[in-house]
């Protein structure tokens, strides 16, 4: 995976070191990837002064958030950005894409927007910066996901003329680094409704994705799969990303 830019920021929470015999260290702790610590950096406002920045890959708490951008060279992008943007602002266009469909992100101000974009290529979405070391693991625990703005009315537009409604199951996959399937875990974004008065049911507020299932990953995969062939594109808001996660290094 080749990233345009990584924007890198080192921030771990309940973290314990060792050093060992001098020539290795070693460190546990349970990384919750929140995001806002990527606005008001020492390296300026990425946003510059808007909503949504698609051009760069994010590494926080040995968690990187793929991102490429398209070939063409446009603002078009596979993997992860990040957004601001909600669906209370008043937004340009390409901003409007990018919304979360409520009034906030899911803690903070900032959010991550995957798109699976077939016209890039990336086999891998979010991978565990440190699995190089040895003995270290990164076992996934949940995040929040919600629909975007865009995605959300696409679907409902697409239930008010059919019969049944509209499927969207998120699926996360988790790999080892020589490509084995660790374990995956799904989520229904949208669906049937439970009684007949709500027929159908689209995510709308942030909602606990489980990820236990993954195992112990060096990188995951997500897939969005719909019911029907539809021209929606592939989007997904995601937050609070937590994982539990062990380095162990002997090397010199």
């Amino acid at each position: 995976m080749k990233a345009v830019n990584i924007f890198v920021i080192l921030t771990v929470a309940a973290v314990s070191v060792s050093c060992l015999n001098s020539v290795g260290f070693e460190s546990k702790f349970q990384a919750n990837v929140t995001l806002d610590e990527f606005t008001d950096t020492s390296e300026g406002d990425i946003f510059e002064g808007g909503k949504v920045c698609l051009d760069r890959s994010f590494l926080s708490q040995s968690i990187l958030l793929c991102n490429k951008a398209s070939e063409d060279n446009t603002y078009d992008f596979g993997g992860f950005a990040l957004s601001k943007a909600t669906s209370k602002d008043e937004l340009e266009v390409q901003d409007e894409r990018y919304a979360v469909n409520c009034e906030s992100a899911a803690s903070g101000t900032v959010f991550a927007v995957f798109h699976n974009n077939p016209d890039v290529e990336l086999g891998q979405h979010i991978i565990f910066y440190d699995y190089q070391y040895q003995m270290s693991t990164c076992l996934p625990v949940s995040c929040m996901v919600n629909n975007t703005k865009t995605v959300a009315e696409s679907i409902k537009k697409y239930n008010e003329t059919h019969d049944t409604p509209l499927e969207v199951k998120l699926t996360a996959t988790g790999y080892t680094a020589s490509g084995t399937e660790t374990g995956s875990a799904d989520i229904l974004l949208a669906g049937p409704g439970k009684t007949e008065e709500a027929r159908d049911s689209i995510v709308s507020s942030w909602t606990v994705f489980e990820l236990k299932k993954l195992g112990d990953i060096d990188y995951i995969k997500f897939d969005i799969e719909f019911s029907d062939q539809v021209s929606i594109p592939e989007l997904f808001c995601m937050d609070n990303f937590v994982a539990d996660v062990y380095i162990k290094s002997d090397d010199e």
